[in-house]
């Protein structure tokens, strides 16, 4: 739905004019402040109209739960405009036990069911059923519904004011130098306050204007990656290296923790953030599907950003594409979707197909390659 542009304010006006009552939480995991500016956007539509009595919100100091507290005022609202007498007490609520409310004698079905299947068996049989179907490209699902059209934006200098869609904004943030080779810092600002950082690294006399962008799974290159970065520049590489969106610099400073498997907060921050169980990564590539725009594709539209930018900007001309070899496949999307980039011929990595994933019903695998439908594209 949020992807057809219905949000939450939309839900809710689903029922207009009919009373509506919106109970929240203000410890909840959800924050109280969508829950607020949701019921503001109604209430407005709701008053302009002449029905501001129609409309009611609590807020609990509480978790997520529909507390008694809350209850209470919601029956009073449905009281009020079923015209019955005002609700003074709660029924009495009997909780009961984990046990009790099991569907089965262990509470696992696989143990229980002698016909039971997993889930990821029911996925590769649905995959073999569909497999011949004919099935867009990368390429045709980038260009395809919600591209924001980078293709035709601006590139300008960036004036400290975050720039209007449709506007790459650069900003230098400076230099250095290691062994006669120079780095060059820059902040592209682009999309409602986004800002991806990239580095130019190159020697001050190369003029053999071969250029090539690399990345590695935790972002653009860093100090440990210098070695092959220095390889590259020595081979007569301008080399460009940036930070897709949510990672590297623009990584989320937020740590998910999973009621389901505690242990996961235990990893380092490095792995707890990409964990493809529950994490903050985890949590934006479920979210961007939601939008309709999978943040597999959302990593080429950076790609095709920082190309913009250095075509624009540093005046490069085609681009190759090198990676770590666990960012083979979004490097080998990238080369597949935008013409002038292609990938650098390499030592043979195996890149990850999303049918082998489904066929060897592999549960875990990089969370930021989620992209439905993807095992009927190879």
């Amino acid at each position: 739905m949020i992807s057809n542009g219905v949000d939450h304010p939309g839900l809710l006006l689903l029922m207009y004019p009919r009373p509506v009552f919106v109970a929240a939480a203000v410890l909840d995991f959800f924050p109280i402040e969508g829950a607020k500016k949701t019921f503001r956007d109604v209430q407005e539509l709701y008053s302009r109209f002449g029905h501001a009595d129609r409309i009611s919100m609590i807020e609990g100091y509480h978790g997520h739960e529909f507390s008694a507290g809350n209850q209470e005022a919601a029956f009073e609202f449905l009281d009020h405009f079923n015209q019955l007498p005002a609700t003074r007490t709660l029924a009495s609520v009997k909780e009961l036990d984990g046990k009790t409310l099991q569907c089965t004698r262990t509470g696992q079905v696989m143990v229980d069911a002698e016909d039971a299947k997993p889930v990821t068996d029911l996925i590769r049989d649905y995959y073999v059923e569909h497999k011949g179907q004919q099935a867009p490209s990368v390429r045709d699902l980038y260009f395809g519904q919600g591209y924001p059209g980078i293709n035709s934006w601006t590139v300008a200098a960036y004036d400290n004011v975050t720039p209007p869609e449709g506007v790459i904004a650069w900003e230098n943030r400076g230099s250095s130098a290691v062994d006669q080779v120079l780095i060059d810092r820059y902040a592209l600002h682009h999309s409602h306050g986004l800002v991806m950082p990239l580095l130019h690294i190159h020697k001050a006399a190369n003029h053999s204007q071969r250029w090539l962008v690399w990345f590695a799974q935790s972002g653009k290159a860093g100090p440990r990656d210098w070695p092959e970065i220095r390889k590259q520049v020595d081979a007569g590489f301008d080399v460009l290296t940036f930070d897709f969106r949510g990672l590297g610099e623009t990584r989320m400073l937020y740590t998910a923790v999973s009621e389901d498997d505690p242990s996961l907060a235990l990893q380092d921050d490095a792995q707890a953030y990409v964990n493809p169980l529950s994490s903050v990564l985890a949590d934006y590539v479920y979210n961007s599907l939601l939008t309709g725009r999978p943040y597999f594709l959302q990593m080429i539209e950076d790609a095709e950003i920082a190309l913009r930018f250095s075509q624009e900007v540093l005046h490069a001309g085609r681009v190759s594409i090198a990676s770590d070899p666990q960012s083979a496949l979004i490097a080998d999307a990238i080369a597949r979707t935008l013409p002038q980039m292609s990938l650098l011929p390499s030592p043979a990595t195996d890149v990850l197909k999303w049918s082998e994933l489904v066929i060897e019903r592999r549960e875990q695998w990089p969370i930021r390659y989620l992209l439905p439908g993807g095992a009927y594209i190879q």
